[in-house]
Order: C-alpha cells, then structure tokens, then sequence
C-alpha cells in the first residue's frame, strides 16, 4: 500500500494503518515514527505510545531513556495491558514492582490470576512517585550469568533464571489457543509432516505472534550465544502432553537430499539451539543426550544451549538427542535454532528495521 494511503487512512482514525505508517516511517527515521506514534497517543490513541517504545527499544539504534519508561507508565494508565505487562518485567526486584501488580490485579484480574501473580496491596502512595530512572535502570542492568552446568566439549551449556516466571507463564497463555501438530520435514517431498517420532503441537513465533517478549528472548538468547539475532529462526513453542514426545534426532540438517539443501538456503546449516523451559512436565519430558549419557530437566526459566556442528560445520554426533515421553502433566518449552548465517526472518525482522 503506498505511502500516502496509509498517511490518509491514519488521518482518519484508522488504526493498522497508522501503525503501517509508522513502521514505513521507522525504515528511513527512527525518531520521526517515533513522534508520529507519541503525538497520536496524545490525541487518544491507546498502544501508540507502547509501539513506539518497542520500536525504539528493538528497531533502533537509540538507547530507551527515562521519557520511554514514563510514556508506557501513561499507556499502563490507560489500561492498556501490554504495557502494564512490560513494566513488571521492567520493575522486577524493585519497589515498584508491587504497585505495578497491584495495578494489574485492579484492571484485569483474570490476567492477574493466570500469570500467578500474588496479592498486592502496594498502592502509588506508598510507593511514592514512581522514579522512572530507577526502572529504566533495573531494566538495562547487565545480568551476568554463568552456566550450572557446561560440557565445553560439546557446547552444551545450562543457565538457570534467564526468564522470570511471569514470562515463561505469558508465553503459555497467550500461545495455548493457537497450537497445532508438530512436522517433521520430509526430505522427499521437502515439506514438513506429521510424523510419530515428533508427537508435540507447536506454534511458529512470526509475523502476528511477534510482541515485545518474543523480543526481548531473543535479545536475551542473542546475548547468551553471543550471536547475531538476525541468524535466528523464528522462536517455536512446543507442548507435551502425557506420553508426548521428541525421540532421538539431530537438529542439524544431516544427509545430501536436494530438498534438505534447499532449507539451507535460509541461513546456512543449523550451528546452535537453544532450549527454553517455560514449564516443566511434573513427571517425565527430559531433555536427553543418548551418546553424552546426560539427561537435564531443568526449572521453568532456564535456557540449555548445545552446538550441533564443529568449526567445520561437521555434524557432532554428542548432539544426538530426544525430548523424553512426559509422564505426567504437561510441558512446555520453546526453542531458538541458530544457522550460519542471517536468515529470511532475521533479515525481515532486524536488517530491514535497522539500516
């Protein structure tokens, strides 16, 4: 749609468009889409502000300040849930946190009940002004993390508390109504299909999906492997069920068939994954490498990352692994792949949005 469609259709109220406008103004001026989206909020436009604080925070090459911590604090103000969601991911481990949940549980309790959050009575008044600052702070804090367990052999590394459990639970909720049967690709026909070696249903984190936490753990998974987020494939969120499960396979593309280097084409061979536990089977659903005999099953937040080729893109066989039948309950995860290379997604996602 041309560019002065959109900017007419915006003028008139109308809302994908402006949002549309705004991200064409974001390719060529990052601070100009940025006061477009202000200046509408300001005329009544509920989430303008919060998008171009995403827009800042991910798209550009500005660093948020304290104005972006005030301007999703007015959207938070006016019940916009997104938002509020954001600044206690933000305020976590500060004294605002408390209010924020409390904030929360007053405009959308159902929300507040399926997240776990806990009773807060904290109101702004006890906590004082909120001092946007000391959130912007808590936010950008360089969180060092050191692996609890390693084999450096194989690449394979385990990090505990990347992700707090309201993220982990966001993700669970706002995915659950979407899932679908998992593939397995099909060297012959080159599509994905059903297959009983993969028994999960999954959902493909692109396009729609995408909000500010799907950002964030890639920002976040990005700082872990030390790797571009751009090499990434779009983030997919698995879910097992009773007697559900992965068996053993190679998450690098092994073997000579046409259609497997077709995928390739796309970023390059599949150097690293990385394993996000969003909530953990109460019995069974472990994570098994066969040929290392190591089996890991760790808590909601943690991120197991191995390397699934050497420096020579040779497939490592210690890379072998199964996600174990679950037992009982139901788990949840979601894996990050990484190839060699920037892929389709990550050039649509952050090249293209960062000139």
């Amino acid at each position: 749609m041309a560019i002065a469609t959109l900017s007419k259709l915006a003028e008139q109220r109308h809302v994908p468009a402006t949002f549309a406008y705004a991200d064409a103004l974001l390719d060529d001026s990052p601070s100009a889409s940025y006061e477009y989206l202000t200046d509408k909020f300001l005329q009544g436009l509920i989430g303008a502000a919060y998008r171009a604080v995403l827009n800042k925070v991910f798209f550009s090459a500005d660093a948020p300040d304290s104005a972006d911590i005030a301007w999703l604090n007015a959207e938070a103000n006016k019940a916009n849930i997104e938002a509020l969601l954001v600044l206690l991911m933000m305020s976590e481990n500060t004294d605002y946190y408390n209010y924020y949940v409390n904030q929360l549980w007053t405009i959308a309790p159902d929300t507040a009940t399926q997240l776990n959050l806990p009773r807060s009575v904290a109101k702004q008044s006890e906590v004082g002004e909120v001092a946007f600052p000391e959130i912007l702070n808590n936010y950008n804090k360089n969180r060092v993390l050191k692996p609890t367990l390693e084999m450096k052999d194989v690449g394979i590394a385990l990090y505990q508390n990347v992700f707090s459990p309201m993220i982990c639970r966001h993700f669970v909720l706002k995915f659950n109504p979407h899932m679908q049967p998992s593939l397995i690709f099909d060297p012959i026909s080159g599509e994905g299909k059903p297959n009983s070696v993969r028994t999960s249903t999954y959902l493909q984190v692109s396009g729609a999906h995408i909000d500010w936490f799907s950002l964030e753990v890639e920002k976040r998974l990005a700082s872990l492997s030390g790797l571009p987020a751009s090499q990434g494939e779009p983030l997919s969120v698995l879910k097992y069920e009773q007697y559900q499960q992965y068996k053993p396979h190679y998450d690098a593309f092994v073997g000579n068939d046409a259609a497997l280097h077709e995928m390739q084409k796309d970023g390059g061979q599949r150097i690293k994954t990385q394993i996000c536990y969003l909530q953990p089977a109460e019995e069974g659903g472990e994570t098994a490498f066969l040929r290392k005999g190591l089996t890991v099953n760790p808590p909601a937040g943690s991120v197991l990352m191995f390397d699934n080729v050497d420096d020579d893109l040779n497939v490592l066989t210690a890379s072998y692994h199964a996600g174990m039948p679950v037992v009982k309950g139901t788990k949840w995860i979601m894996t990050k792949w990484i190839r060699a290379e920037t892929t389709h997604y990550g050039h649509s996602i952050y090249t293209l949005k960062r000139k």
